[in-house]
């Protein structure tokens, strides 16, 4: 289920789905869509941080928020177009498909 989440300054689209164990871009929403592995995983779809509240630490809190919450197996960052996110993510070892620049953490 898609919803936005306003927090202070910071408005996400995220999105709670099952995502095929051996096809990260394929999803649906409800689990046994394919007869096949699934992972249970939240989808931050998009992030936007008021301009003068940018660069003081709200997307990473928000960040450390979804990865707390223990419901989902695995936690997608997509399409990221912000590079110094995408070497944050990298440096912190997410999984990453260079081609649609979406991140993965898997539990």
């Amino acid at each position: 289920m898609r919803q936005v989440i306003t927090i202070g300054p910071l408005t996400a689209t995220v999105r709670d789905c099952w995502i095929d164990a051996s096809n990260r871009r394929l999803s649906a929403d409800r689990p046994n869509w394919n007869n096949r592995p699934a992972i249970y995983s939240i989808v931050i779809e998009t992030v936007i941080v008021e301009e003068a509240h940018r660069r003081q630490g709200h997307f990473s809190r928000f960040l450390a928020t979804v990865l707390a919450d223990t419901r989902f197996d695995m936690v997608v960052v997509e399409g990221v177009g912000n590079k110094i996110l995408a070497e944050w993510l990298m440096r912190h070892e997410w999984d990453c498909d260079p081609e649609v620049m979406d991140f993965y953490f898997v539990r």
